[in-house]
């Protein structure tokens, strides 16, 4: 069975981690959860993420069943021997608010099957939180060059789309790019022209950015996958959400009950404000997390 995520084969020794998922001010979210639907009916929600997360697992494991206990779990503590990722830069390519409460930094391989499904999963939640000014996502760079060299070429590609059309064209481009790809080192380089084409971008310009700019974006590549692996990241995709104030008990301990539940480490604490998620998490459950970390808005 396929694995949710690709894990990587580098021949640098990355930090001891763990993938894992997002953050942001849930303490007050669970206490409302409980204050407006009831102790029952917010039972059952926790009850509904973890079910999940049990899914998610038994898709990355083969599993055949995963049977949750009751009971809480202690607040969970910041991994050690993990670095927080670096906040959002001038450098980055941004899709929605910048201000937002909750900012998804997905690390990414261009050539990676879980990438590809996780792309659409992520367009998805920003169909609705993204237009809300709810959640922003941004874009870096993990090509796994054992598994995926190509990843490499059609990352600076894309860094190419953005040097010719701006920030909007990297999305365009990206987002043409995985709808296009076969994935797995399949993608025929040649058409890379063709798709920024499709997605918008002035052709020439992309052709001529590719032949003489190109190589330009190596440094940029390679210092945001160590970015990656220095937080833990042990495949792709790596997803760290930054929230803008920091976790309470009540947050720590959702995901600790979490990983508990699931007996698989979903979330590991990168600081106060940061969670990391690893692997492509299925929407419903990602929209399970963001009903709980978004701050309740007033009536």
């Amino acid at each position: 069975m396929e694995q949710p995520n690709h894990e990587t084969q580098q021949t640098t020794s990355p930090p001891e981690a763990s993938p894992t998922p997002p953050s942001s001010s849930q303490g007050e979210k669970a206490s409302s959860v409980l204050q407006v639907w009831g102790v029952p009916a917010a039972i059952v929600f926790v009850g509904l993420l973890i079910a999940g997360a049990i899914l998610w697992t038994a898709e990355q494991r083969g599993a055949t069943k995963v049977e949750p206990t009751a009971g809480s779990a202690q607040p969970l503590a910041q991994k050690e021997g993990v670095r927080p990722v670096p906040p959002l830069q001038k450098e980055d390519h941004i899709r929605g608010n910048p201000n937002a409460p909750l900012v998804f930094i997905e690390y990414s391989d261009y050539e990676c099957p879980f990438c590809k499904r996780f792309h659409s999963t992520l367009q998805a939640i920003m169909e609705t939180y993204g237009k809300r000014g709810e959640v922003a996502w941004v874009y870096r760079h993990f090509p796994i060059v054992s598994l995926h060299p190509k990843a490499v070429q059609s990352a600076k590609a894309a860094e190419c789309a953005a040097q010719v059309a701006g920030n909007d064209g990297f999305w365009r481009f990206t987002d043409t790019y995985f709808k296009n790809t076969p994935s797995n080192n399949r993608v025929d380089l040649a058409l890379l022209p063709q798709w920024a084409e499709e997605a918008g971008i002035n052709r020439a310009a992309f052709e001529a950015c590719l032949a003489n700019d190109a190589d330009r974006f190596q440094d940029r590549i390679d210092r945001q996958l160590q970015e990656a692996l220095a937080a833990g990241a042990r495949g792709t995709p790596f997803t760290v959400i930054l929230a803008k104030k920091p976790f309470n008990e009540e947050a720590r301990s959702f995901f600790a009950s979490v990983n508990r539940q699931v007996g698989q480490q979903v979330f590991t604490l990168l600081s106060d404000r940061q969670v990391a998620m690893g692997g492509a998490l299925p929407q419903g459950m990602i929209t399970a997390l963001l009903t709980v970390l978004l701050p309740e808005k007033e009536s």
